[in-house]
């Protein structure tokens, strides 16, 4: 019998428990709190800012949110919020580019832990996918609306495509070096790839009701089609984890 297509357990989990120890989750600053470090105090701010900043761009969009919208979210005042941020592009900017590197690290820990090559590219994805899941609110507001936020933020999403295509090339290369015969992958067939990509997360996002990792093994079915590694494409197709040689 096939080896059945799993999603690697305990992701998602972690996804929920790290993500909200690094900002995401809403914090509440305790009683007592002048008796704390006033570091202590600012990171507090910081994160629940961050956190209102999104909540409040995936309710409003990107343009139509004023600092009083993030303000009343977070439950911080307007002198907090100077303090820690030039403005509403600073907030914003500070909680993308925290996130988008926790995200990168959390698909690269997830390809290192998996084993064989296809497996790496599934476990790669899913963890993509499931950290979009953890919370709406921020999947709207850091990738929907980060696309053409403002020109300064629109450089940070796409920087932070980069990091993910590179991920992508760097398995294909594992992936030729294993296995004599598979062709370079081009510039062109690796940003279409990542266009692709980016237009099936943002269309579930928009569309919302289901989850995004559902659609994984789609995405890395065509993954592996757009490499031209057809044999693992149709495997992942027919809902089984590759093996064998790809093409």
């Amino acid at each position: 019998m096939p080896k059945k297509a799993a999603l690697p357990a305990p992701i998602a989990a972690r996804a929920s428990t790290q993500v909200a120890a690094e900002a995401v989750k809403t914090l509440r600053l305790p009683r007592g709190v002048n008796k704390l470090p006033r570091r202590e105090v600012l990171k507090l701010q910081r994160a629940r800012l961050i956190e209102g900043i999104g909540h409040a761009v995936a309710e409003r969009g990107y343009a139509d949110t004023a600092v009083s919208h993030v303000l009343s979210h977070a439950g911080v005042s307007r002198a907090a919020f100077y303090e820690l941020f030039k403005d509403k592009e600073d907030c914003f900017l500070q909680g993308f580019h925290a996130l988008s590197r926790y995200h990168l690290r959390l698909v690269e820990e997830a390809n290192a832990a998996a084993g064989s090559l296809p497996d790496q590219m599934l476990a790669g994805m899913t963890a993509y996918m499931q950290l979009l899941d953890v919370d709406a609110h921020m999947a709207r507001a850091f990738v929907v609306e980060a696309e053409a936020a403002s020109p300064a933020i629109r450089t940070a999403f796409l920087k932070a495509g980069d990091r993910i295509e590179n991920l992508i090339y760097e398995w294909h290369q594992r992936v030729r070096a294993a296995h004599l015969g598979v062709p370079e992958c081009s510039a062109l067939t690796l940003r279409a790839l990542r266009e692709a990509l980016t237009g099936v997360v943002i269309g579930r996002i928009k569309q919302g009701g289901r989850s995004l990792t559902s659609d994984v093994t789609t995405v890395v079915t065509l993954v592996f089609a757009a490499l031209g590694l057809y044999a693992w494409a149709k495997q992942s197709e027919g809902g089984v984890v590759p093996k064998g040689r790809p093409r």
